[in-house]
């Protein structure tokens, strides 16, 4: 910030004629509300139809306010203002502010010249326009040509250096007719390097073109053999093969032939899931008939064991022959038991059913049911001895 600049921003705001005295005393310390109405009332001047808010009494509303200012100006009046400066809001913001009030200044000094100047401008003829035109082509013609040399200007400055250089040694010496000799002889290199390489390029290109005259046959030739393959395979898709109608019928049997072998491997599966299901049920049953012996030898080994207990007498021997026949009777079930299996067994060859299995144990169980009964099971022998009691 300088004293000049304050004041000159002074003047020229006076000029362009704002509202607000402004003095040099304002920017020493910070003032956002005064340079906040000064960027409003200078864009509004530059452009009336702008939409800007003014609204700056939080932070965040004065950054958005100076950007927007910023972004305007940018694409507008290409102008780049520093927004750290401007949110200072003191001298360095004078920098900033300087810069829109001269652009508006030397637009209004430029409109007042131009509505003072009353002359009337000279009639416009066509061959002015032509000429116009062509002036146009040959400097966009000149800017892509200047564009393209200045994309090399990097890797030519130095050899451009160094040529100026020996030229000057050259023109600076004292033996100038040697180095002049020197040079042409050089050109003289280089021309004939030059053509050189031009016929090493003029043959390469002859080879370069019968290569391709070569390729060309060759591509061709296979276009040609490309068209009698597919003219072939065409005539060979529409002839039906001989043994098309056999393979078609062996491939109808597969299909059947696969049906039954799932068929009966769905049969297989269900007959042995019956199988464990019976297998199970058997083993049950089995435990359960245990399960029933034990509670029998139990229960007979209670009374046995109430008998030795109790007096003797008629009565005790009744009991025991009671209690003998039970066990006689158990012991012949387990006996008939184990024999029937042993028979089952022998008949079997080894090998018994699970029907087979299954009678053996009904008529064991039956058997049972039938020597324990009159002998003083829990039906028979309980009437037997209740009967014997009552008589004595």
């Amino acid at each position: 910030m300088s004293y000049r600049e304050i004041r000159n921003f002074t003047e020229i705001m006076r000029a362009l004629g704002y509202p607000r005295l402004i003095s040099m005393e304002n920017f020493r310390r910070p003032n956002f509300e005064l340079v906040a109405d000064i960027l409003y009332w200078m864009v509004k001047m530059y452009d009336p139809e702008t939409t800007v808010s003014d609204r700056v009494e939080f932070e965040n509303e004065r950054v958005i306010f100076l950007t927007e200012i910023a972004g305007l100006l940018a694409t507008k009046a290409r102008l780049k203002l520093n927004t750290k400066k401007l949110y200072a809001s003191d001298g360095r913001a004078v920098q900033e502010l300087l810069k829109v009030a001269s652009l508006l200044h030397r637009a209004t000094k430029s409109i007042s010249t131009k509505l003072l100047d009353d002359t009337p401008p000279a009639p416009i003829r066509i061959q002015d326009v032509k000429s116009a035109r062509v002036l146009a082509s040959d400097i966009t013609q000149s800017g892509a040509k200047l564009f393209d040399m200045l994309a090399n200007e990097k890797e030519e400055r130095q050899e451009r250096a160094r040529a100026l250089r020996f030229l000057d040694l050259s023109t600076s010496a004292a033996d100038g007719p040697k180095e002049q000799a020197y040079i042409e002889r050089s050109i003289r290199d280089i021309i004939e390097n030059t053509k050189q390489a031009l016929e090493d390029m003029r043959k390469e290109s002859e080879e370069l073109e019968a290569d391709e005259r070569n390729l060309e046959s060759k591509i061709k030739k296979k276009q040609e053999e490309l068209e009698r393959t597919e003219k072939r395979l065409k005539s060979l898709e529409s002839v039906k093969p001989q043994f098309m109608e056999e393979a078609e019928k062996l491939e109808k049997e597969l299909q059947r032939y696969y049906e039954v072998y799932m068929e009966k491997h769905r049969n297989l599966d269900y007959l042995e899931f019956e199988l464990d299901k019976y297998r199970r049920s058997e083993e049950e049953r089995k435990e359960e008939h245990d399960r029933k012996l034990k509670l029998m030898r139990e229960r007979l080994y209670k009374e046995e064991v109430e008998l030795m207990r109790g007096g003797g007498g008629s009565r005790g021997q009744e009991d025991r022959d009671d209690y003998k026949g039970r066990s006689e009777a158990v012991r012949g079930l387990q006996g008939a038991k184990v024999q029937g299996s042993m028979q089952g067994s022998r008949r079997g060859g080894g090998s018994s059913s699970p029907h087979s299995d299954e009678n053996d144990d009904s008529s064991d169980v039956g058997a049972s049911d039938s020597d324990v009964g009159p002998r003083g099971g829990p039906g028979g022998g309980g009437s037997r001895a209740g009967g014997g009691r009552g008589a004595r």
